[in-house]
């Protein structure tokens, strides 16, 4: 799991996968990038930040990445050929200053790329999903990519 650099606490995934690998749904080996997030899960290992080549490592080996709605985490994830879950970092948590993140997921989503998290209670239900579920493959040229989203954010967003 990643969240990036983000200044912004990202609890409810933490505690959701903490519950998770409690409860012995999970019993895969997970390993979390938490950042500023202040809940510390007593069942998997995790560590605040890591260097690029560290997190790069991580995400080679790894068989499921979930991460927040950063588009840099997802593209990173998507160039290694992995399966990802995106949980999007919400403003009525206060996980950011606006909802950009699920605007974001749902891009990727829309190009069979992710599985997304809108609930955080469909956590368990995506990770068993993901598994088994066929997902097209990203292409390192990413311009055109790149110019979609960019279009998209600015039809959206007006910038």
């Amino acid at each position: 799991m990643t969240v990036g650099t983000q200044k912004f606490s990202f609890d409810r995934l933490f505690r959701k996968m903490d519950e998770l690998v409690s409860n012995g749904s999970i019993i895969d080996k997970v390993i979390g990038q938490k950042g500023v997030t202040h809940f510390v899960p007593s069942s998997f290992e995790t560590f605040n930040y890591i260097d690029a080549q560290t997190m790069e490592n991580y995400i080679k080996r790894c068989e499921i990445l979930i991460t927040h709605g950063g588009t840099a985490s997802i593209i990173q994830g998507l160039k290694f050929e992995k399966k990802i879950i995106v949980v999007p970092r919400i403003k009525k948590f206060k996980e950011h200053v606006d909802n950009h993140q699920i605007e974001i997921a749902r891009f990727f989503e829309s190009k069979n790329y992710v599985e997304t998290v809108y609930d955080i209670s469909e956590l368990k239900e995506k990770i068993l999903l993901v598994r088994r579920r066929h997902y097209d493959k990203f292409t390192n040229d990413n311009t055109s990519l790149l110019n979609s989203i960019d279009s998209f954010i600015k039809k959206t967003f007006g910038k």
